[in-house]
């Protein structure tokens, strides 16, 4: 047998031994992400015990049923104050939508969610909404004069001005028996109030658009 045989050999069963142990580091890499999963949604699952939980999949959650609005009704009414919300995987939600919860959350300072906040910041930059901290408090503390609730009074009857004008379009298209998209009425109404609030404006966006 030639050297050149003995290399080629060589060469052959280094390669195999080399794949041997990069499926092997394969494996053991999947089976400890494996058991990260199942460890990191047990102590999910304990964490929210206390708030009634929807169906889940496994994988895909609950994003796959509550795409339509009919559905989410259903769960509102199911559970009348809060549940749990399933996106994938490990990622969970806390639905809350009753007022004394709200009421409890809204008033805690506690830090914001960096990764979450931080796709903001491009676009509004680093002020008062993802601030944290001290820099947080002193900003809050510049603005809260500006929020008095006797300087935001005089804004309320013009904000249920705005609302009366949309509902009074949505009246007028009830009897039509047709679906009713109410993205655009929103947004106007919006913009109306802000315009009013902000600028003085005097006329009506809605009923001009």
């Amino acid at each position: 047998m030639s050297i050149f045989e003995l290399s080629h050999i060589t060469n052959v069963f280094g390669i195999f031994g080399l794949l041997q142990v990069v499926s092997l580091l394969g494996l053991l890499l999947l089976l400890f992400k494996s058991a990260q999963y199942y460890l990191h949604r047990q102590w999910l699952i304990k964490s929210l015990q206390q708030f009634p939980p929807a169906p889940p999949h496994w994988l895909f959650g609950n994003t796959l049923k509550d795409q339509d609005l009919q559905q989410i009704l259903l769960r509102v009414e199911k559970f009348p104050s809060t549940y749990v919300r399933w996106l994938w995987g490990n990622h969970a939600r806390v639905m809350i939508y009753d007022p004394d919860y709200m009421k409890v959350i809204l008033g805690r300072s506690d830090p914001k969610v960096v990764r979450s906040y931080s796709f903001f910041a491009p676009w509004i930059g680093y002020g008062l909404l993802l601030l944290n901290g001290k820099k947080w408090f002193q900003h809050r503390r510049m603005l809260t004069p500006a929020f008095h609730y006797d300087i935001l009074k005089p804004y309320v009857g013009i904000m249920v001005d705005s609302v009366h004008v949309m509902l009074d379009k949505w009246e007028q298209l009830v009897g039509q028996d047709c679906p009713l998209e109410i993205y655009r009425d929103i947004s106007f109404m919006t913009m109306e109030t802000m315009m009013k609030c902000a600028f003085s404006y005097q006329g009506s966006v809605q009923l001009e658009e």
